[in-house]
């Protein structure tokens, strides 16, 4: 008796308590999942899903082989950017110092 007057009480100032768990909203719940979204596969045979599984995977393998060779492409650039960025800053400093020795050579002269 006293424990049904209880959860009377509870229901009456928590009404969130007086839905069965099963039909709580999901919004009432806490991490609550929502049922996943329905996708092209869930109606498929399993021999369609094997063979879709396959072709999943070839595409894969060729994405990943594709992925690599634009890798070494990018860091072979890079290394060349690197290599003619260090050749440039070389060449200024020869004629940085190429300059220089012109002008004391002519200072040298007019003494």
């Amino acid at each position: 008796m006293f424990f049904t007057l209880y959860i009377k009480h509870l229901t009456t100032f928590y009404p969130i308590l007086s839905y069965p768990f099963s039909f709580t909203p999901l919004f009432f719940r806490k991490n609550a999942v929502p049922p996943p979204e329905p996708t092209e596969f869930d109606n498929l045979a399993l021999k369609d899903l094997k063979v879709t599984v396959l072709k999943l995977r070839d595409e894969v393998g060729s994405l990943s082989t594709e992925r690599s060779r634009v890798t070494a492409d990018r860091d072979a650039l890079e290394r060349f950017l690197e290599l003619s960025k260090k050749d440039l800053r070389e060449a200024e400093l020869a004629v940085i110092a190429k300059t220089r020795e012109a002008e004391a050579q002519a200072e040298s002269h007019r003494i």
